[in-house]
């Protein structure tokens, strides 16, 4: 004989998601890929712009999906209009930046967008790894909050009036 399941319903008549406490909501947001945290924009209306604030932005080659359909350098110009459109739209401090590409083709110019924004953003652990040498712009030297720099195939001038990072 067949066992029913039983139902349980709440008592309490509220949505668990729209009552979880700001903190958790940072800390799901932060375990969750980028493409994944936007999603959850559709949960509810108190989650709706959630992930704007999200301390921790960790971008890599599969951050966002690749369609069979289009071509590499278009994938390219997409994936990195993406990165721009998020830093846009982004509210707040940004703890940790992260941007780890196996694209030796991701255009000088975009980084340097993205390090002026991300100076204003009071960064403090700045991660950039690219397979090719890239010569990194003056902005990384304002960084004030900067307490990890971990650049991977970069060249660096340094300024005769750097002394040091904070």
């Amino acid at each position: 004989m067949a066992e029913k399941l039983k139902i349980t319903k709440l008592k309490t008549g509220k949505d668990r998601i729209i009552s979880l406490l700001e903190q958790a909501i940072n800390k799901i947001l932060g375990s969750l890929p980028i493409r994944d945290a936007i999603s959850t924009s559709f949960l509810s209306k108190r989650w709706k712009y959630k992930w704007r604030s999200m301390l921790d932005l960790i971008f890599h080659s599969d951050s966002f999906s690749r369609s069979e359909r289009v071509p590499p350098s278009s994938f390219r110009r997409t994936y990195l209009s993406k990165i721009h459109r998020i830093l846009f739209f982004h509210r707040g401090d940004i703890r940790m930046f992260k941007f780890d590409s196996s694209d030796s083709k991701v255009i000088n110019s975009e980084v340097d967008l993205w390090l002026d924004y991300l100076v204003v953003a009071s960064v403090q652990q700045l991660v950039l790894k690219f397979t090719k040498g890239y010569l990194i712009h003056s902005t990384i030297f304002r960084f004030d909050k900067l307490v990890t720099l971990d650049l991977t195939f970069y060249k660096i001038t340094l300024p005769a009036s750097f002394y040091g990072f904070k």
